[in-house]
């Protein structure tokens, strides 16, 4: 099953959010766990997804990879900042458990 950019989208917040409220729902600001997630991967998933890929003329696995790091590290310093009042290393592991779990199954999904 090959997916397109706007099933990505649905399919990335939907797997991301409760991954990273795992996480994250201990904190002061969980009630904006569900609406950033949504925000950075409107933010993200068009850099993974279109801009990436079409002005990197890498093969397909540098591309991924460097849209995935791309993706992460944004997404963790965005969560340091939003959810300044829990550890930086909650934050890393909430963007990073969130991204793997969607890039898991995202890739999976693309075979």
């Amino acid at each position: 099953m090959e997916l397109n950019f706007l099933s990505a989208f649905f399919l990335t917040n939907i797997l991301e959010m409760p991954a990273a409220f795992l996480f994250l729902r201990k904190t002061e600001e969980a009630k904006l766990v569900f609406p950033a997630i949504f925000l950075l991967n409107c933010l993200t998933l068009p850099f993974v997804w279109i801009v990436f890929p079409s002005f990197l003329q890498m093969p397909y696995f540098s591309v991924l990879l460097i849209s995935e790091i791309f993706a992460f590290t944004v997404e963790m310093a965005a969560y340091a900042i939003i959810f300044s009042k829990t550890s930086r290393l909650t934050a890393v592991f909430a963007a990073f458990i969130a991204n793997a779990v969607s890039f898991a199954i995202g890739f999976a999904l693309q075979f």
